[in-house]
């Protein structure tokens, strides 16, 4: 777990120093929904639990309608606690304060995990954001698990999706 931290440490240092005069920095937090679905073998077994995320943004201009926006986020659902981080392409249409988001995310579950399941977890996001002024801003995101969070011999597939809403501040 600790180099999961300290690589996305690193990861926001490093995108940081590429354009700092006009990087921002944000905190955000709101409500999450898991879905998780077990398929052993014809049968499937799914849930769904709701819970909340708080965390930190970071927002990095590569053009004028480009940005780069690595998150860190801790997600409690069911008792249950992840660290999220998505690493997201964010294309800014017009002047609208409107934006789409793509990118990879990565999911650490904090609790101890029963054998034969990783806790890393990797996935694809994609979102939609408003900036309702060069502060304040709200955002919809859908995490899709593209790993298999079993590693055992036999034939199950485990995954747990995410949706996350939410609003923020940037610094």
């Amino acid at each position: 777990m600790k180099k999961i931290i300290l690589l996305a440490a690193a990861a926001f240092m490093i995108t940081t120093g590429v354009n700092a005069q006009e990087t921002t920095f944000g905190a955000k937090a709101g409500f999450t929904s898991g879905n998780a679905k077990v398929d052993v073998g014809s049968a499937s077994v799914s849930s769904s639990e709701s819970g909340f995320f708080v965390g930190l943004v970071v927002d990095i201009p590569v053009s004028e309608g480009f940005h780069v926006q690595p998150e860190a986020l801790y997600t409690n659902i069911d008792d249950t606690s992840f660290l999220q981080i998505p690493v997201l392409a964010k294309y800014l249409i017009g002047e609208t304060g409107l934006n789409l988001q793509a990118g990879p995310q990565f999911n650490l579950v904090l609790e101890e995990t029963a054998d034969d399941f990783s806790s890393l977890s990797v996935g694809l996001t994609g979102g939609v954001g408003f900036d309702f002024t060069e502060k304040f801003f709200a955002e919809a995101h859908y995490n899709v698990q593209l790993t298999n969070s079993f590693t055992g011999s036999e034939d199950i597939t485990s995954k747990i999706d995410f949706f996350n809403i939410g609003v923020g501040y940037r610094f």
